[in-house]
């Protein structure tokens, strides 16, 4: 049954909310906004540029989280901008938050990286569900 629900997806919002995910991360992880906190907690210097691979990565990683997102709005009927803003929210809590914060307690990760981070899951996939509730 949930195999049914790809071919009822709209490709074009799913293409959609991938890129307004990874111009997202290409504005928050810019220098004039988080990219230098961010570089700094994980380690980096400022003239380090960006890995070409780790960009592909990033791309086809958000075009899989909003075919998922995609099946989720489809499944519940996420219709309007609240359902989307709501699915998005949840979903980066539910899944992302939970994931990242049990990482922080069991692997030490850097709590600086989580506070330039976890906005920007919220704010990515938030964005994700509204156009993927609203674009129908």
């Amino acid at each position: 049954m949930l195999f049914d629900y790809f071919s009822e997806l709209n490709w074009l919002a799913v293409i959609a909310a991938t890129i307004a995910y990874f111009v997202l991360g290409w504005i928050w992880f810019a220098s004039f906004a988080f990219g230098k906190q961010y570089r700094a907690a994980i380690g980096q210097g400022e003239d380090t540029s960006p890995n070409p691979v780790a960009i592909g990565v990033n791309l086809v990683s958000w075009f899989v989280a909003a075919v998922a997102l995609a099946l989720i709005a489809e499944a519940i009927g996420a219709d309007d901008w609240v359902d989307g803003l709501v699915l998005g929210l949840v979903a980066a809590v539910g899944f992302i938050g939970t994931n990242q914060v049990v990482g922080q307690f069991y692997e030490g990760r850097n709590a600086a990286l989580m506070r330039i981070s976890a906005p920007y899951t919220l704010l990515g996939y938030a964005i994700m569900g509204i156009i993927l509730a609203v674009w129908q």
